[in-house]
């Protein structure tokens, strides 16, 4: 019912993605491709979802201008996607680094740093708040906090990654410390990314409202559906745009 339902989901942004920006149709096939290779790995087609991320490598590469230092870690995603010893959750959580930190050069207004920065915010808080807490979710948690550092060096102020990249240590050995200790940690992170603020737009609470209701299991259908509420949002300022007399 999952994979349907994301496939349900993919054919709509597919929908809505062509019909988006024309003037602009190279730019917004370029973007569909980073959330398809994205959808692609979540499927488990590894091969697939390499052989495009070959395909717009160039177009990547351009976007090292921006101080992303997107070859790197395009090797690392390749390199992970290849490697058969590694877990399903490893690779997937490898393309989304990629994806994120590329959707942070590309969208500013609405980027998807900020639903998976929901996502850690609300998973340390159910560890704050509950009694048992397993090792993989500890793990779960410094894996998504590992993913999300590329998409914010490039999207905070200095200070503001400097506040949540302080904690990189102290990530690295969560899954290993006394739970107190781990508590600790968490509590330190929780309070500082509360303190990260993203653009100010209704599609943001939108988003929030919407990971209320979503199971982590689930994060892959809510990020693709952010993406097409922001196309379909962009849709909508170029009509009113075309409806305002000409100056």
């Amino acid at each position: 019912m999952q994979k349907l339902s994301c496939w349900i989901v993919v054919s709509a942004l597919w929908l809505s993605l062509i019909q988006v920006h024309p003037t602009s149709a190279a730019d917004v096939s370029f973007e569909a491709d980073i959330y398809k290779f994205l959808s692609y790995v979540e499927e488990g087609r590894y091969d697939t979802a390499a052989a495009l991320l070959q395909e717009v490598e160039d177009e990547l590469l351009v976007m090292d201008n921006m101080n992303l230092q997107i070859a790197d870690y395009i090797v690392q995603t390749e390199l992970t996607l290849a490697d058969d010893e590694l877990s399903d959750r490893i690779k997937y959580m490898e393309a989304l680094r990629l994806t994120l930190l590329v959707d942070a050069g590309l969208n500013e207004e609405a980027p998807l740093w900020l639903v998976w920065k929901e996502a850690l915010t609300n998973d340390i808080h159910e560890v704050l708040t509950t009694e048992d807490t397993s090792v993989a979710q500890l793990a779960a948690i410094d894996e998504l906090y590992i993913a999300l550092l590329p998409s914010l060096e490039v999207a905070l102020s200095n200070g503001d990654y400097e506040r949540i990249k302080r904690h990189d240590d102290h990530m690295a050995t969560l899954a290993n410390v006394e739970m107190e200790m781990a508590v600790v940690y968490l509590n330190e992170l929780y309070n500082d990314l509360a303190q990260i603020e993203g653009p100010h737009s209704s599609i943001y609470e939108t988003v929030s409202f919407y990971w209320m209701l979503t199971s982590v299991a689930s994060l892959i259908i809510l990020t693709l559906f952010y993406v097409g509420w922001r196309k379909y949002r962009g849709e909508k300022l170029d009509k009113m745009k075309m409806k305002e007399p000409n100056s």
